[in-house]
């Protein structure tokens, strides 16, 4: 993979480009059920919808890591206890992400598609730049 996440190869465009086509369907039915739960939201200004949002999301994206690690923290299962530490990753990254993509939602006419392309292209860029196997 590329050294700098600033300029990717032919092949990472690729890589993106179809991994983008692989996510679409799945994101699409995520973020179609977390704008429907965010829908029922009754704020009184734009500013707490949005943070109501991105808590409401980034609590239903990691309710199960959570649990994994409070489950591990104390016990001497070490394979669980490594599994919860590698999903501390996966949490920031989720929480940048919920920032991200819900900022493109509430500011793209509330259109679940433009959110759902943007999720798909930061996943791919994500898995092309930062993990090793790409």
């Amino acid at each position: 993979w590329s050294q700098s996440p600033l300029f990717l190869t032919t092949r990472e465009i690729g890589t993106i480009i179809g991994l983008t086509f692989l996510f679409f369907p799945l994101l699409f039915v995520k973020e179609f059920y977390y704008r429907t739960v965010q829908s029922k939201l009754n704020p009184s200004n734009k500013f707490k919808e949005y943070f109501k949002m991105v808590f409401i999301g980034i609590f239903m994206d990691n309710m199960l890591t959570t649990i994994i690690a409070l489950l591990t923290w104390g016990s001497g299962n070490n394979a669980l206890s490594f599994i919860a530490l590698s999903l501390t990753a996966t949490f920031v990254m989720s929480v940048i992400q919920q920032i991200l993509v819900t900022w493109v939602y509430m500011y793209s006419g509330r259109n679940i598609m433009g959110s759902t392309i943007f999720l798909c292209i930061l996943y791919s860029w994500i898995i092309v730049n930062f993990f090793p196997f790409s």
